[in-house]
């Protein structure tokens, strides 16, 4: 069994990639068996973390062209694992093979932690290794626009059903009283309006080492100088004291087969789109037009609210067809019949027929 941390974020450029696989170092660092998995990685780019290259991508594993010790990268006591779109894409195909593809990824068994570097903002693959966990890390730095599309991120997970933990870390801090009042402010709305609680795990010094070492993607040098990697080193010991629950801690096939289970499952997100089309419809309003403005607003709330609610009986409903097979309740066969042809002249040329 292995502890499955996936680190979220709700945009580029919060240093998300750079936490992940500090933290992997510094759990690795304790004798801990640390697996990174890094989806949507780019072999070229972000395989630069290393000194060499990544031997190669999940993809090639699921698609049957290798296997997956062949993949596997290897730093020191870390293990990594590059994945750029290959489980969205099996999620995505058929419902049969994914039991298989379950088995073939619980090879990493043997690890104490599997760490994810889930795809930014609202991603299907982040919501769904957050849902199978229950569990999520969301990385922040202090901009308005990242509080703001933070809270897009978590409404997102909170109406596919996410009730889990949600701890936090603030990244490249320079005023550390403006983070703590940042992250009460920032809870209290999550709690209010998501019925979402967050836990602070870690604030991280703004450091000109740790930024330098985030834009040209290699490990942090002298790191024991470093009050960015101290702060890291912090937040993994806080999270290997620890006792984790049944669902943050999952024999690898159990976690596979329900990631792959929340990604055929989760809902779109309509109010997202609804708040894009309000803030476009309000940036375009004249100042006189201001009043229509606002009832346009609520009226896309409404409608946003009304689909989503919609759009959560739809998903009960796949679930239980899914689940059919396409039985009736009493056993039966399901009977289907001719489709309706919706075709006026079809109706005009047949009319006397019926």
């Amino acid at each position: 069994m292995a502890r499955i941390i996936p680190i979220i974020s709700p945009k580029q450029g919060t240093g998300k990639t750079f936490v992940c696989l500090h933290l992997a170092h510094a759990l690795a660092s304790k004798g801990h068996g640390v697996c990174l998995l890094a989806t949507g990685w780019n072999l070229e780019d972000e395989g630069a973390w290393f000194d060499k290259h990544l031997p190669g991508d999940l993809k090639e594993v699921l698609y049957g062209r290798s296997r997956l010790e062949d993949v596997i990268g290897r730093d020191g006591g870390l293990q990594v694992i590059a994945d750029s779109d290959g489980l969205k894409s099996v999620a995505d195909g058929r419902t049969e093979d994914l039991p298989l593809v379950a088995e073939m990824l619980s090879g990493t068994e043997g690890c104490d932690y599997l760490i994810v570097d889930a795809p930014s903002g609202v991603s299907q693959r982040a919501m769904a290794f957050c849902l199978t966990v229950e569990e999520a890390v969301l990385v922040l730095t202090l901009d308005s626009q990242c509080l703001t599309a933070a809270f897009d991120l978590l409404r997102a997970m909170a109406a596919n059903g996410f009730k889990g933990v949600v701890k936090t870390v603030f990244n490249q801090v320079r005023n550390m009283s403006m983070a703590r009042r940042a992250f009460g402010k920032f809870r209290d709305s999550t709690r209010r309006y998501l019925d979402l609680d967050l836990e602070m795990l870690g604030i991280i010094h703004y450091d000109p080492k740790a930024r330098e070492a985030s834009r040209d993607k290699r490990p942090l040098p002298n790191a024991k100088a470093s009050r960015a990697f101290r702060d890291i080193q912090e937040m993994a010991m806080a999270i290997d004291q620890e006792v984790p629950t049944d669902r943050q801690a999952l024999p690898m096939e159990d976690f596979w087969k329900g990631f792959f289970r929340h990604m055929r499952c989760l809902l779109p997100q309509p109010v997202q789109v609804a708040r894009k089309i309000a803030a476009a419809s309000v940036s375009e309003a004249r100042p006189a037009d201001s009043a229509k403005a606002g009832r346009d607003d609520r009226a896309l709330e409404r409608i946003a609210a009304a689909l989503e609610q919609l759009l959560r009986e739809v998903q009960v409903i796949r679930q239980n067809l899914e689940k059919g097979a396409g039985a009736r309740l009493d056993g039966e066969p399901a009977q289907f019949h001719e489709p309706l042809k919706l075709d006026w002249q079809d109706y005009v040329n047949n009319r006397g027929r019926r």
